[in-house]
């Protein structure tokens, strides 16, 4: 028969390895929650900043579109022949709404690129949690 003492040691032993297995296993699934709850916030801000970005993208094309049309009304061989562009009445309402698109687009651009270097700054800073 073994040692009484040295089976009592051994199975305290034991308990001393599951407290701890149990100590870095909770450890893990915490630093597991942590992870989550990181990627989660990134993946929810990606594609709303993404969303916004395409639209911006848009904006500004179609702004484009409006003022290249607008040059080609401008043209000595359009105007005043061209549709829409028949009078100066209707050239001066189009350079009017050119102009507060503009104004809107370049607001809007402002907007954006503040809230994007804040925004990349957050996807910075939750990145490096991510990675830490």
């Amino acid at each position: 028969m073994h040692d009484l003492d040295a089976l009592k040691s051994q199975n305290e032993d034991w308990h001393d390895d599951h407290a701890k297995w149990a100590k870095e296993t909770e450890n893990w699934q915490q630093e597991t929650r942590r992870l989550v709850a990181i990627l989660y916030q990134l993946e929810r801000a990606l594609p709303e900043h993404s969303l916004t970005l395409t639209r911006h993208v848009a904006m500004i094309k179609e702004h484009q579109r409006l003022v290249e049309e607008y040059e080609g009304g401008l043209d000595e061989e359009c105007y005043p022949e061209c549709p829409g562009f028949n009078s100066e009445d209707a050239l001066e309402k189009m350079h009017q709404n050119l102009c507060r698109i503009h104004d809107k687009t370049e607001q809007d651009h402002i907007r954006l690129h503040a809230d994007y270097e804040k925004k990349l700054a957050e996807f910075r800073a939750l990145a490096k949690k991510l990675l830490a």
